[in-house]
């Protein structure tokens, strides 16, 4: 009974099942068509160099900026030059090896003063530069100082009076870095550039105009490792590359298919079946049991001769014909189904010793 109610409970499990199987490998077939099977495989950095520039301004004690006001910071368009006392700058540099090895190199400085378009003049300027280490991987400098403002101005006067053309846009006073990074622990295979990044301000008359990017980045790459790399997808945790789900996918919804329509048939043709009665389940499952030890008979006829033993359980007959070593006779025929002495038999000379199916088993 218990047996029975275990298959009748996965029997009912088994559509559900096949519907979210279905919907599943649809969905996921569907998913593998849509996607690339392939996807870039992404360049290897060799190195990375950056330089960074930063500023801060302290004015004058003045209307506009009365005592104790703080340092002005970086991004105005201009300050005014009467009310400017000093210009500090920060400049940054790092340079980060890629897994080719470690970062090495230097950090250059230059102050330069410019006419644009005329004429460019290397100031005389010594500055300190500090580097530190993260690691193999990041080596980053450091500098701080403040602008010549002064000697950039009388540096501009004596070659202005030499050459006896004032500059039409103003001079410009232009703080040029330069990473050069050494060939040490890279991928000698690949040249790496030094990276130059210059900020200049402007001085024109009454103001000071800070100009150009305050981050200059270079990145090399080693296109050796461009191709493609296959795209995966999930399988109930598996991973499953998307080329092949897109046959695989497809392969699973229609075994699904096949499946959900041979449930169906079967469906049909237990409707169609009339109910087994208990009587015949008794029989299959005797038969079933014993198999190519029944001896099957159409009729067995009575005699007075013979002394007649029922069981009451055929597993009982079938320990007598074990210990008798006795076939075990069948005899259920379909012309006399209703004779008395249908049932299962074992012969032992005068004794017969038999197993009956009686009506009280039937539905």
């Amino acid at each position: 009974m218990k047996y029975r109610l275990k298959k009748e409970t996965l029997r009912k499990l088994i559509p559900p099942v096949l519907i979210l199987l279905f919907f599943y490998f649809g969905f996921m077939t569907v998913y593998t068509f849509a996607n690339d099977a392939t996807a870039p495989a992404g360049e290897k950095t060799v190195m990375r160099q950056i330089i960074k520039y930063d500023y801060q301004v302290d004015p004058v004690d003045s209307i506009l900026y009365p005592a104790g006001t703080e340092p002005l910071p970086s991004g105005s368009e201009s300050y005014f030059s009467a009310l400017t006392e000093k210009i500090t700058v920060q400049v940054t540099g790092e340079i980060i090896a890629g897994e080719a090895g470690s970062a090495e190199g230097d950090l250059q400085i230059k102050l330069m003063l410019r006419s644009p378009g005329q004429w460019e003049k290397e100031l005389p300027f010594e500055l300190e530069i500090t580097s530190s280490r993260k690691g193999n991987g990041i080596l980053t400098f450091s500098a701080a100082f403040d602008l010549p403002l002064e000697t950039a101005e009388e540096l501009a006067e004596a070659i202005i009076q030499e050459v006896q053309v004032r500059p039409r846009e103003g001079l410009a006073l232009v703080i040029s870095s330069m990473l050069v990074p050494k060939a040490a622990g890279v991928n000698n295979t690949i040249p790496v550039k030094p990276l130059q990044g210059e900020f200049l301000f402007t001085l024109d008359g009454p103001l000071i105009m800070p100009q150009a990017n305050q981050q200059f980045e270079e990145v090399t790459l080693d296109s050796t490792t461009s191709g493609a790399q296959p795209q995966y997808v999930r399988l109930f945790g598996l991973p499953v590359t998307v080329s092949a789900g897109r046959l695989l996918f497809p392969f699973l919804s229609l075994l699904v298919i096949l499946a959900s329509g041979g449930y169906y048939m079967e469906v049909l043709r237990n409707n169609d079946r009339p109910a087994k009665t208990k009587k015949q389940h008794e029989l299959e499952k005797i038969r079933k049991k014993f198999g190519s030890r029944l001896v099957r008979a159409e009729v067995i006829r009575d005699t007075g001769s013979i002394f007649k033993v029922e069981v009451d359980e055929y597993k009982e007959l079938a320990r007598l014909a074990d210990e008798l070593e006795k076939p075990i006779i069948e005899v259920i025929s379909s012309k006399d189904r209703d004779n008395p002495l249908a049932g299962y038999f074992v012969l032992d000379g005068e004794n017969l010793y038999y197993f009956r199916l009686k009506e009280r088993q039937q539905d």
